[in-house]
């Protein structure tokens, strides 16, 4: 599985908050990556971002479909809900 991630989406705006020094609206961004057969961006961008991550990670699945089938093929390969699953039985066996 490939060991770095990569960024797809750099500025996936989460919310816009207004600036009272500036008069205007500054975005709060947050960036879309791949790592090990998985997408990852903020739980919460703007609803009118969710079809330009979406197109981006439809269009880069289709130029990197190798990668990915190698990434999700791999014996260690665990989807987002598999880890998560892991993490919280981490916390629950802590007490």
């Amino acid at each position: 599985m490939s060991e770095d991630d990569i960024t797809i989406l750099d500025d996936v705006i989460l919310r816009r908050v207004r600036s009272r020094k500036k008069k205007k609206f500054v975005n709060i961004t947050s960036r879309l990556y791949y790592y090990q057969g998985n997408f990852y961006w903020a739980v919460s961008p703007l609803p009118e971002e969710l079809g330009r991550v979406r197109g981006a990670i439809r269009r880069w699945k289709k130029e990197n479909i190798q990668r990915v089938d190698t990434d999700r093929a791999h014996p260690d390969y665990k989807t987002v809900v598999q880890q998560l699953d892991e993490q919280f039985a981490e916390v629950d066996a802590r007490g």
